[in-house]
């Protein structure tokens, strides 16, 4: 059980250098069955973002996790992957009777690209769009890919 009430997390002008990286995730399992995640006022920046999301998996049994006003600035962060290689064979994902709630959230998303490698063609979000969640939900519900989304911010 997880509480994060008012935290504020600055990341300004952060670099992250990851050169030559390779990530080996080879038939994992993760199990998040009846997860409740409370999310009250929460505001996230997340500008010129780009989430490759390929066949992945994740379980979380009884998961509790609060956060209150949480802030969380991302400005002008660079990540560098040069060369990375990332493995995820036969992963699975199973999310059973979760309940998320997202209050009063704002979320700006810039030159925001997701990839969801399931047969369906990448959905990109236009610049400076404010999304409600719900909207983000219903559109990708159909691909089974809504929860991760969600979870992922």
């Amino acid at each position: 059980m997880r509480f994060h009430d008012n935290d504020a997390s600055f990341h300004d002008n952060d670099t992250s250098f990851h050169d030559n990286y390779t990530g080996f995730h080879n038939n994992d399992t993760s199990f998040h069955d009846n997860d409740i995640s409370f999310h009250d006022n929460d505001t996230s920046f997340h500008d010129n973002y780009t989430g490759f999301h390929d066949n992945d998996t994740s379980f979380h049994d009884n998961d509790i996790s609060f956060h209150d006003n949480d802030t969380s600035f991302h400005d002008n962060d660079t990540s560098f992957h040069d060369n990375d290689t990332s493995f995820h064979d036969n992963d699975t994902s199973f999310h059973d009777n979760d309940t998320s709630f997202h209050d009063n959230d704002t979320r700006f998303y810039d030159n925001l690209t997701f990839f969801s490698f399931h047969g369906n063609d990448p959905i990109s979000v236009s610049t400076r769009d404010t999304i409600p969640v719900s909207t983000i939900t219903m559109r990708f519900r159909e691909n089974d890919f809504s929860r991760k989304f969600s979870n992922f911010f």
